[in-house]
């Protein structure tokens, strides 16, 4: 695993509220990632996004224009809509 990410997930444990784990970003050159509702967590990796719902409830994400979810096949346009403890990776 790579150390940027390491120290990501270590912090994250760290911190619940992820202002330390903010704050820390720019030193480790990480990437802030997309906008997300509270509980979904989203990373540009390899130009695709990966979104992750860690809530147990349904979570509506806005996007701009359409885009196609590689894990389920989707089309999205405007929105994406993810179940409870659900994730895509969108392209």
């Amino acid at each position: 695993m790579h150390a940027k990410n390491v120290t990501l997930i270590m912090l994250t444990r760290i911190s619940k509220d992820g202002l330390i784990v903010r704050s820390l970003y720019a030193g480790l050159g990480i990437d802030k990632g997309p906008e997300t509702p509270p509980g979904v967590y989203a990373r540009i990796v390899e130009g695709r996004t990966l979104y992750v719902n860690t809530t147990g409830e349904e979570k509506n994400i806005t996007i701009r224009g359409s885009k196609r979810g590689v894990i389920t096949g989707t089309s999205y346009s405007g929105v994406i809509r993810l179940k409870a403890y659900d994730a895509e990776l969108v392209e």
